[in-house]
């Protein structure tokens, strides 16, 4: 048997010949990692993506016919706006208006009869509401207002609408339908007060006016638009031998407190709205949801030989089933929520004519509402660059042989040399956004910010020009097991089946804090933050990831906006938020990480960027890091076409020496290796954008396959050609891969 002595021998043996192995795995990392002349070799690789659904194509522009009509005999008068005289179906709430702008008519459901549908789905497209339910035994079913005999509708018509009180026979559940046209758009509620589940049946979801606009395979030009990433289109073509899948994806992500096991499905829909379009710049609706929002998914069903109808609509979800644990085995049963979820519906769809009737007119209308809301303000920036944000890795930790270990990656003078070389190549507008600037790095500090590591050196070398400009990333809602400062009885959130939130990364294991404790963690870190120099915040994680907390009480996905919105709203420095819910716009000064796609699913036809338009000249949005561009002139292209900002995280050494932390998918981020690209992109993106450095984009045109022309308020005009071949355009020459830009005086 070995001895004590010998035992911790062979260990520390075993310990310096692993360290050996990895300090060579290392080495070997570094000799692999990416250099400049690669990515700038990546810049000037011409490649032809361009046909496919990562952009935007040429529209189909038939006009189109009217193909619903108001029968007299089926639809009744109700009330007159600027919409036209309104009619109403009083046996399925249907409503139909003929718009005088356009002479089109508007119903909201389809004609079914004739149609290849069969008896239940015609009921379904017929009904103005559909509602799901679980019985005793938690099986889910749909009731639509024809599914029994025993249900009743009472109509009782408003100044300008109607309230109809239903009542479901199958599920005996009640409530309030309110429907209210004004001049421009229709209003729908469904009062959660007006919601009463008589039997024991319990109310899962409702969906509401889900055939409204909806097309018959590629009857009628035009398209659906998906809030998904930064935008998607899915346009009626004809119907495909194929089916597609159905979209189906909850606004905010689902809520983590059901889910069993967390699996992010591509982009997520951070703001709630849908459309469709029935000709371009002819008719189109945009839906925007002002209230539910938090428990609402976004249907959008693709046209097939057994449901012939392109559609999209909104279903508000009241109740979840999940999995609770029963025994440290690991068996579980399936529950049912005990409560129903307080959500007030309340949708706006708002009417688009003529030439407002795109994406680029919703995204206009919804930027209007926006302001409207005092939620956007709009940028006066006198600056002569656009800005150029760089993430500099500051320090991070590591697994050592007995302790974990410090890597300071930059120290604050040599980032100041950095950007002193950046000054002297003309780039002088720099946003600075500093992580891991506490002595425990970037993924062991959470959830509390205080000071900045000394063997950081001083932020007084920097200019004051550069200091407000530097943001400091923060992630309030994560407590890790390594450093603590946090109650482990007190400040975590729990699930529903009473299970602590737990993620592990590659040395430690983080917990979601209960959005109670972050909102008392934030407020006393701040003020010791900004004691020791930290001002302007970059915020990740509360700016996107909405979970309910179920420790004691239900802290509701409501509840949690309440709170972060009170959180931040009397904060005194700038705020720049890591992909932000639309929620937080109020707070907002910089938006890092902007999507430049969306999912990219089968069933979308292209990508557009309505987000970039109703954000464009009221923050500044930067894009993912271009470090990683697979095929940079592309990417480097698509922030001009989109009015985005390029972005790089850069360090004084090189990224092997964050194998096996948490930054470990960071291969390459050494200034040395970069700083060409940096200048080389910067310039080709500042060349375009600085003429419209604060303007909003008011249209954006496919002139041709692959090339766009891009308008903006200030009278400036961009044109990208993303193809591989000059292309000639009123006897002015868009060389392949590049762009031109117009002033507003031409």
């Amino acid at each position: 048997m070995l001895s004590t002595r010998k035992f911790k021998v062979i260990t520390l043996l075993s310990l310096t010949i692993i360290t050996l192995f990895t300090s060579i795995r290392s080495l070997k990392g570094n000799e692999e990692e990416i250099k400049d002349k690669d990515l700038l070799s990546s810049f000037n690789h011409f490649t032809d993506y361009y046909p496919s659904n990562r952009y935007t194509h040429k529209d189909d522009l038939r006009i189109v016919e009217n193909k619903l009509d108001i029968d007299p005999l089926v639809y009744k008068y109700l009330t007159t706006t600027e919409l036209g005289d309104i009619y109403l179906n009083e046996e399925d709430l249907s409503f139909r208006f003929k718009n005088p702008k356009t002479n089109y008519i508007w119903g909201s459901t389809i004609d079914v009869e004739g149609q290849k549908l069969t008896t239940v789905n015609k009921q379904k497209a017929r009904s103005a509401i559909n509602v799901s339910y679980f019985d005793e035994k938690n099986n889910s079913f749909e009731e639509s207002l024809f599914t029994s005999k025993e249900t009743k509708i009472e109509i009782n018509k408003t100044n300008k609408g109607f309230d109809a009180k239903i009542y479901f026979g199958t599920s005996k559940i009640k409530m309030n339908l309110i429907v209210t046209f004004t001049d421009t758009s229709i209003k729908v509620d469904i009062p959660s007060s007006s919601i009463e589940e008589l039997g024991d049946k319990k109310l899962k979801s409702i969906k509401v006016y889900s055939y409204f606009g909806a097309v018959n395979g590629d009857e009628i030009p035009g398209y659906m638009f998906v809030p998904d990433g930064v935008g998607a289109l899915i346009r009626y073509d004809p119907i495909p031998e194929d089916a597609y899948k159905n979209y189906y994806k909850e606004i905010y992500d689902e809520d983590f407190a059901f889910l069993k096991n967390y699996r992010s499905d591509g982009e997520i829909i951070s703001y709630p709205v849908f459309g469709f379009v029935h000709g371009v710049k002819q008719n189109g609706i945009l839906g925007i949801i002002e209230k539910g929002a938090t428990s609402v998914a976004i249907n959008a069903t693709h046209a097939s030989k057994v449901l012939n109808f392109y559609t999209i609509y909104p279903e508000f979800i009241y109740r979840r089933t999940f999995r609770q644990p029963i025994n440290a085995a690991g068996h579980e049963i399936s529950l049912l929520q005990n409560y129903r979820n307080d959500i007030d519906v309340s949708i706006t769809y708002e009417v688009l004519s003529n030439e407002d009737a795109t994406y680029i007119g919703m995204a206009n209308k919804y930027r209007e509402y926006l302001i409207s809301n005092n939620i956007l303000n709009k940028q006066i920036i006198d600056e002569d660059q656009i800005p150029l944000n760089l993430d500099v890795i500051l320090n991070e930790k590591k697994r050592g042989i007995f302790f974990d270990e410090k890597v300071t990656m930059t120290k604050f003078s040599e980032y100041n040399s950095m950007l002193k070389e950046l000054k002297e190549k003309n780039i002088n507008n720099i946003n600075s956004l500093m992580i891991g600037y506490t002595h425990v790095g970037y993924s062991y500090t959470p959830p509390y910010y205080e000071e900045i590591d000394r063997d950081l050196g001083s932020l007084n070398i920097f200019d004051e020009d550069v200091l407000d400009k530097m943001y400091f990333r923060n992630n309030f809602i994560y407590g890790t097991n390594k450093v603590g400062n946090y109650n482990a009885y007190t400040d975590l959130a729990m699930t529903i089946s009473e299970q602590i939130y737990t993620f592990h990364g590659i040395n430690y294991t983080f917990h979601l804090l209960s959005p109670n404790a972050v909102s008392k963690i934030f407020t006393k870190s701040i003020k010791k933050m900004n004691k020791n120099g930290i001002k302007n915040l970059a915020l990740e994680g509360v700016t996107n990831l909405l979970y309910s907390d179920h420790r004691n009480k239900v802290t509701s996905r409501d509840d949690v906006i309440n709170l972060y919105q009170n959180m931040l709203k009397d904060y005194e420095y700038k705020i720049a938020m890591h992909r932000p819910n639309d929620y937080l716009y109020e707070y907002m000064d910089s938006y890092f990480d902007f999507p430049l796609y969306n999912s990219q699913y089968l069933s979308f036809d292209d990508t557009v960027p309505f987000l970039a338009i109703v954000l464009k000249g009221y923050s500044d949005l930067f894009a993912e890091h271009a470090n990683f561009y697979p095929n940079a002139r592309d990417e480097v292209l698509r922030l001009i076409d989109f009015g985005v900002f390029p972005s790089f995280v850069i360090s004084h050494k090189s990224a092997h020496y964050l194998l096996e932390t948490n930054l470990d998918g960071i291969f390459t981020s050494r200034f040395e290796d970069l700083k060409d690209s940096i200048v080389t992109y910067y310039h080709f993106v500042n060349d375009a954008l600085s003429h419209v450095r604060d303007a909003s984009i008011v249209n954006r045109k496919v002139i041709s396959d692959g090339v766009i022309k891009v308008s903006y308020d200030n009278g400036y005009e961009i044109y990208v050609n993303y193809t591989s071949q000059d292309y000639l355009l009123n006897g002015e020459v868009i060389e392949a891969k590049n762009y031109v830009v117009r002033g507003a005086s031409k």
